[in-house]
């Protein structure tokens, strides 16, 4: 059976600049080739994604960290050589939230 992997979305679509956002990719046949043979990359640097698990309707990979906020512009899988890309924008990495206070400062035991 000949298989044609297609991405076809990304979720969430943006996450932190210091990663580790459990990325899923969304699309059809995505658990075609060998494991040892695939890859998931992030934009033009091709930030490497690392994945956690796959099946044939979603891969779900570990977003890198990066130095600034920016707009990632593509997504690619890589599959035993062939490639399939997702382009439209499909993350971005916001600034790193901030913890100003915690409020209230008390609570219930149980």
């Amino acid at each position: 059976m000949l298989m044609d992997p297609r991405l076809e979305t990304v979720f969430p679509v943006k996450g932190p600049m210091s990663g580790g956002t459990r990325l899923t990719v969304r699309g059809k046949d995505l658990n075609a080739g060998n494991l040892d043979n695939i890859s998931l990359t992030l934009g033009e640097e091709m930030l490497p994604c690392v994945i956690d698990s796959r099946t044939r309707h979603s891969t779900i990979c570990t977003t890198p960290g990066v130095r600034w906020p920016k707009v990632v512009t593509s997504v690619r899988m890589f599959f035993d050589g062939s490639v399939r890309m997702l382009d439209q924008d499909p993350f971005t990495y916001t600034e790193d939230p901030v913890v100003d206070k915690i409020m209230p400062l008390t609570s219930f035991a149980r």
